[in-house]
């Protein structure tokens, strides 16, 4: 068990206790996952992305021109695709993809449409198809990332609004999407609303 608060703390079970582990002095973790070997990467609202390795404890900021990073501080969310490739939206329409032989974070696109100066990447998905499924505040994206191609769908494609905050898949295989006017469920495989 690990608490995410003022820094990264590990359950002792022995002592019943939560221990800070090394060098974690992130504050305000807003979303993780894990990448199937224990090991966490983190995003914090204001403060980037962190990385804690379960193997020794010990916790990693990426940080924008140290190395070949490219990842800023506006980080939203941080997603694995299908095959465990580990993957970060930011607040700024960046996805970032991470490289494993740079050990850094490199720009694999910036979404570029009108009104996208006001836009936040805030959640994603990938659907069977290998497409991510991302929210924003300006409507819901579909993104292909082996043809680095998109399509933007909003109130004109008949969505509830174009503020969508967070995103699940649910056990029966069904898109979840969260918005200040309720949840709206879509068949990533079946969707075919008008795009804009």
């Amino acid at each position: 068990i690990v608490r995410l608060v003022g820094g990264i703390y590990v359950y002792d079970a022995s002592t019943e206790s939560f221990n800070k582990s090394g060098n974690s002095n992130c504050v305000n973790i807003m979303d993780f996952v894990d990448d199937g070997a224990g090991n966490l990467w983190m995003v914090s609202y204001t403060k980037g992305v962190y990385f804690y390795c379960r193997k020794d404890g010990n916790v990693k900021k990426y940080v924008r021109g140290k190395g070949n990073n490219e990842i800023g501080e506006m980080v939203s969310s941080p997603f694995l695709d299908e095959s465990g490739g580990v993957w970060m939206i930011g607040r700024n329409a960046n996805i970032y993809k991470y490289d494993s032989l740079t050990d850094s974070f490199l720009t694999y696109h910036q979404i570029a449409l009108p009104n996208m100066q006001n836009c936040s990447l805030l959640s994603a998905l990938q659907s069977s198809n290998g497409h991510f499924w991302i929210t924003s505040t300006v409507g819901l994206f579909d993104f292909d990332p082996q043809k680095r191609s998109l399509n933007m769908y909003t109130t004109n494609s008949g969505l509830l609004n174009n503020s969508f905050t967070s995103a699940r898949k649910l056990s029966s295989g069904m898109f979840l999407f969260g918005s200040a006017d309720g949840f709206i469920s879509i068949d990533s495989e079946k969707f075919s609303g008008n795009n804009r």
